[in-house]
């Protein structure tokens, strides 16, 4: 079976430091309801636009998905940087198939 479209590695740190990421983390721990809306394209899209919104779709259920497993306080970053704790976090669960890849 093929796949629908070319995937490509990515790190998890260009994941999380995505502002869709950024968004799925605050919306879980202010016990918002999953936006997903904000990333809807339609059919007739350009392929670059939809790709991209279908890229911050995974991104946001994956920061969903880590605010659920992370604990409470653990922030995301520290100052500008991701938090190394929160990376490694991150990467543990995606291994894991907590998190999707």
């Amino acid at each position: 079976m093929s796949e629908q479209v070319p995937t490509r590695a990515i790190s998890a740190q260009a994941i999380m430091r995505s502002a869709a990421f950024v968004a799925g983390v605050e919306d879980v721990r202010n016990g918002r309801p999953p936006d997903y809306d904000a990333f809807t394209f339609n059919q007739g899209e350009e392929y670059l636009g939809a790709a991209s919104k279908i890229t911050a779709h995974w991104n946001y259920e994956r920061g969903r998905q880590w605010a659920s497993l992370a604990p409470r306080l653990m922030p995301l970053k520290i100052g500008a940087a991701l938090n190394p704790k929160a990376v490694a976090l991150f990467c543990a669960a995606a291994k894991r198939g907590y998190i999707a890849r």
